[in-house]
């Protein structure tokens, strides 16, 4: 049986739910900088953001990236984080945007 993005969702969720359960990339810190998204805003797209767009593996990770989106602080945003499994321990944010920006 697949995983749904409904399960991806809760899988983020409770990792999000203990912020030293998610870590941030480098690349993923300089370009939130860039953007004016903070990691208070962040945290809370992947606490009660969903999950639109099918997750998908990552090619060189193993890991599988979800896309979790929510509109916070006057803005949508799309957090992507990375996670090993359904029972991953943590995630890694390798990005985030502003939709349509």
């Amino acid at each position: 049986m697949s995983y749904s993005k409904r399960d991806w969702e809760k899988t983020v969720r409770r990792l999000a739910a203990k912020t030293e359960d998610v870590l941030f990339s480098k690349p993923a810190l300089s370009q939130m900088k860039a953007r004016k998204i903070t990691m208070i805003m962040a945290l809370d797209v992947l606490r009660k953001g969903v999950i639109n767009r099918e997750p998908e593996p990552d090619i060189k990770t193993g890991h599988t990236k979800c896309t979790m989106e929510r509109y916070t602080a006057g803005m949508s945003i799309a957090v992507v984080a990375a996670c090993e499994s359904e029972s991953a321990v943590q995630c890694i944010v390798v990005t985030s945007f502003v939709i349509g920006g």
